[in-house]
């Protein structure tokens, strides 16, 4: 059985050069790996979720109001209000503008949630790839 073991500590007390990260009023917990990774992967996906709806309130005007034209499509800003950040990037969904000229198929992106039982990673293959990464030509040389 493999564990984690780990500190909880207050947020005002949080030191980083603390090997624990605090050395009073913490909480001490130790489960199993397996869940531990379950619930980190789940709460940054939330944490992450969380920013990228904000900036998109904060930052962008994509919600449908009595303002906007008929023309107005709301996945079409949000993608372009993503789009123009460096920082919100990963926070695309999908890209809109593609999705119709692909026949509205969607890429797939990494989930590590779907990883942290130790699955299989699955290839999506086009009809052309042979299936053998080349590293892009880049052997080291």
């Amino acid at each position: 059985v493999h564990l984690a073991h780990f500190r909880l500590c207050p947020s005002n007390t949080c030191e980083a050069w603390l090997g624990g990260g605090c050395n009073s009023n913490y909480g001490e917990y130790v489960v199993d790996l397996e869940t531990f990774a379950k619930t980190y992967v789940e709460g940054q996906r939330r944490k992450r979720d969380w920013e990228c709806e904000t900036y998109m309130w904060e930052n962008c005007d994509c919600q449908e109001t009595d303002d906007k034209g008929d023309d107005f499509n709301r996945e079409y800003c949000e993608y372009d209000c993503y789009h123009g950040s460096r920082k919100y990037q990963d926070c695309i969904d999908r890209n809109p503008y593609e999705e119709e000229e692909e026949g509205g198929q969607r890429n797939e992106r990494f989930e590590p949630q779907r990883y942290v039982e130790c699955k299989e990673w699955e290839f999506n293959l086009d009809d052309d790839d042979d299936g053998n990464n080349n590293n892009n030509n880049n052997n080291n040389n």
